[in-house]
């Protein structure tokens, strides 16, 4: 192969090379976009967290409380502006609520399995609080968040 020849494909190779790095980079260094929600405050009230969107993207746990082998979770998501109470490791009875400061509640009760989530209550300029109840024993909250 002549020299002409062989600068002529190092050319072309280091093109194709520099091309792939400046297209491929934008899309390497992209942040994944938020889950969309559905619904603010107010509008959130008796919503599923799930088919909101709320349940995911920018979700925390404000409390996690422990009561008899049950744990119950206080969530929330600020781009929501909505709390829920999750159950988990509870037996078909039990009972997760939450309840926010002008008395809204919600409640769910395990039917099969051990885990359970309520609908949501405002939590815009409000506090909540997630409750588990066990029938033979009684009742365990959170703090207000």
């Amino acid at each position: 192969m002549s020299a002409r020849r062989r600068l002529a494909v190092l050319a072309a190779t280091a093109s194709v090379i520099v091309g792939t790095a400046v297209w491929d980079s934008p899309a390497s260094t992209a942040t994944p976009a938020r889950a969309a929600v559905t619904c603010q405050g107010s509008t959130c009230s008796g919503q599923n967290p799930n088919t909101t969107g709320c349940a995911s993207g920018n979700v925390r746990t404000l409390e996690d409380k422990s009561y008899f082998g049950r744990l119950i979770r206080l969530r929330y998501n600020p781009d929501c502006r909505a709390a829920w109470a999750q159950l988990i490791s509870g037996i078909p009875s039990d009972s997760a609520l939450v309840q926010n400061s002008q008395g809204l509640t919600y409640t769910s009760t395990i039917s099969s399995g051990s885990d359970t989530f309520t609908m949501m209550v405002d939590d815009m300029n409000l506090t909540a609080r997630a409750c588990v109840t066990i029938q033979t024993v009684g009742q365990a909250c959170t703090g207000w968040h």
